[in-house]
C-alpha cells in the first residue's frame, strides 16, 4: 500500500485527508496574518493632525499667522483658529474633532514641508469653507517632489466637512487651498499606507502565494 507524507497514514485513509487538510488550513491562516500585517504596517506609523495639541499660536492675530510648526510638520501661510462653540471664531466651526483646526493664512495656499527637509507621504484630510465663504469654488491639494507635481485632487467647497483623499507618496511638500480663498482643514494625515503597495510588500505576497500553491500540490500528489 502507497503511504503518504513520512508513511504516518495510507494515501487515500480519512486520517491523511484530515491531516492534510489540517495543515492546509493553518498554512492559509500564517499567509492571512502575514497579508494583513503587511497592509496594515504602515497605519500604525501614521500621524493625524488634530491641532488640539498646540491651540492657537497667535491669538492677537491669528489671520495673518505666517506659520507654525506642528509634530515635525512645518506650516507656512498658515494658521491654527479655536472653532468651537462661543470663541471668536465659532462662526466657522465646529471643528471635525476638538475645538481647533488649521487655515490658510492672507487668503492664499498654505504649504507643508518636514521640518529639517525630507520626504513624507499624505493620506487624506477633512475641509470645509471659512465661514461659508467661496461655497461652490473649486480649489486642490498638490504633492511635490524637488518642485515637480507627483499629484493633485481638486474639489468643490462645502459648507460642511468633505474628507479629501489624496494618497500621496514620497513628496517633500504638500499645497492645499488656492489663492482669494479661505479654507479650513483638520485631522490631517501624514506617513500612513497608500492604496498601491510598495515592490517589496508585493514581492513578499508573492512568495507566500507560490509557496501556498506549491504547498498545495505536494499534498494532492502524495
Amino acid at each position: 500500500m502507497q503511504s503518504s507524507l513520512l508513511g504516518f497514514f495510507p494515501q487515500n485513509s480519512p486520517t491523511n485527508s484530515i491531516w492534510k487538510g489540517g495543515i492546509v488550513r493553518k498554512f492559509r491562516v500564517a499567509f492571512l496574518i502575514l497579508f494583513l500585517t503587511l497592509i496594515t504596517a504602515g497605519v500604525a506609523g501614521a500621524t493625524t493632525l488634530t491641532f488640539e495639541d498646540i491651540g492657537v499660536p497667535d491669538a492677537s492675530s491669528p489671520l495673518f499667522n505666517t506659520g507654525f510648526v506642528n509634530q515635525g510638520f512645518m506650516f507656512n501661510d498658515a494658521t491654527v483658529l479655536d472653532i468651537s462653540s462661543g470663541s471668536q471664531w465659532s462662526g466657522s466651526g465646529p471643528a471635525y474633532s476638538g475645538n481647533y483646526a488649521v487655515m490658510n493664512g492672507w487668503g492664499g495656499p498654505f504649504t507643508i514641508t518636514k521640518v529639517g527637509g525630507g520626504t513624507f507621504s499624505f493620506q487624506d484630510t477633512y475641509i470645509r469653507s471659512y465661514f461659508n465663504y467661496f461655497i461652490g469654488s473649486e480649489t486642490s491639494i498638490t504633492g511635490y517632489l524637488n518642485g515637480f507635481e507627483v499629484g493633485q485632487v481638486t474639489f468643490t467647497m462645502r459648507n460642511s466637512w468633505q474628507n479629501i483623499e489624496a494618497n500621496f507618496a514620497n513628496i517633500d511638500q504638500l499645497v492645499v487651498g488656492g489663492w482669494n480663498m479661505y479654507v479650513l482643514a483638520d485631522n490631517m494625515t501624514f506617513n500612513g499606507t497608500t492604496p498601491v503597495p510598495e515592490p517589496s510588500t508585493m514581492l513578499l505576497l508573492g512568495f507566500g502565494l507560490a509557496g501556498l500553491a506549491a504547498f498545495r500540490k505536494k499534498f494532492r500528489t502524495t
